[in-house]
């Protein structure tokens, strides 16, 4: 028994033999190929931290190409996310999709021409007197008793001489009061045939009806105002003038018969003159203006310098 237990010691002791001894190689070995430690660095010996910026790519950019104009014209564009916003034209009267200009409505001029009436030549043949005509001197408000050719008495002959102008013809002629009907009453009138002699236009007048051929006339209309009845002027001839209740002063320049249009200036106070011609109104409303001003800002009126 005690044998056994020696055994068991002696074994012990030689397998700690064996476990130290190798120990003790793989210490030795360990020390030998191990790098030997420095000592650690002092703190005012540490250098300062500098890190490093790692590089960022940036991709490309992508640009779209403009919006193209739509069908309905140049200012129809829209972009992919915008809605559209359309607007009507109170001017236009029409739907556009840019917002709308505001153009002030031109004032008046102040009156407007509604027409241009032919003016009488200035010697209407009216009757007869034995084998003299009567004649009516318009523009001297006078009467002319006076026969064709150089044969009048000194009063007539100055009267038309006044006038410049010559009695080339004159008859007395039997004619149906009907022009329409050869069988009606015969009537007497007297036609006679005159000279303008500073322009040599002759004229046929007939004591039936009244000559046209004179300087024309012009009928004036104020400016419409609402909620009061439209009003014509008398008729104005070149030379003539109006004046509106707020004392502008209207003179008509030249009136042209074909096609019909006026030249006249307004002068009112503290503001400078105005020369604007005017066409006709439209017949079917006379209130609309439809005339053009020179100056930019008046009632319908053509530039008249």
């Amino acid at each position: 028994m005690a044998s056994k237990h020696q055994d068991k010691i002696l074994l012990g002791l030689a397998l700690l033999l064996v476990a130290g001894g190798g120990f003790g190689a793989w210490y030795y070995y360990d020390k030998k190929t191990r790098p030997a430690l420095k000592p650690a660095a002092k703190f005012n010996d540490v250098r300062p931290y500098k890190p490093k910026v790692a590089p960022v790519s940036i991709p490309p950019t992508e640009t779209w190409a403009q919006p193209g104009s739509q069908s309905s014209g140049k200012d129809w564009i829209y972009e992919v996310f915008t809605s559209p916003h359309l607007y009507y034209d109170e001017n236009k009267k029409e739907i556009i999709a840019i917002p709308p200009v505001y153009v002030e409505p031109p004032k008046p001029f102040g009156v407007d021409l509604v027409r241009v009436v032919p003016g009488p030549f200035r010697l209407q043949l009216v009757g007869q007197k034995g084998d003299d005509g009567i004649f009516e001197d318009l523009v001297n408000n006078d009467t002319i008793i006076a026969r064709a050719g150089r044969n009048n008495g000194p009063l007539a002959t100055e009267q038309l001489a006044r006038l410049k102008i010559e009695i080339r013809d004159y008859q007395v002629k039997e004619v149906p009061y009907d022009e329409n009907d050869p069988a009606s009453s015969r009537v007497r009138i007297v036609v006679a045939t005159v000279v303008d002699t500073e322009t040599g236009a002759s004229y046929v007048l007939d004591s039936r009806v009244r000559r046209m051929g004179g300087s024309p006339s012009a009928i004036l209309m104020p400016a419409h105002i609402p909620g009061q009845p439209d009003h014509e002027i008398d008729p104005l001839q070149v030379g003539g003038v109006y004046t509106d209740p707020e004392g502008s002063v209207y003179t008509v320049d030249a009136i042209i018969e074909n096609p019909p249009s006026i030249t006249v200036t307004k002068r009112s106070a503290g503001q400078a003159d105005r020369t604007v011609v005017l066409d006709p109104l439209p017949p079917r409303n006379k209130n609309s203006q439809t005339n053009k001003v020179e100056e930019g800002v008046s009632s319908p009126a053509k530039s008249a310098i």
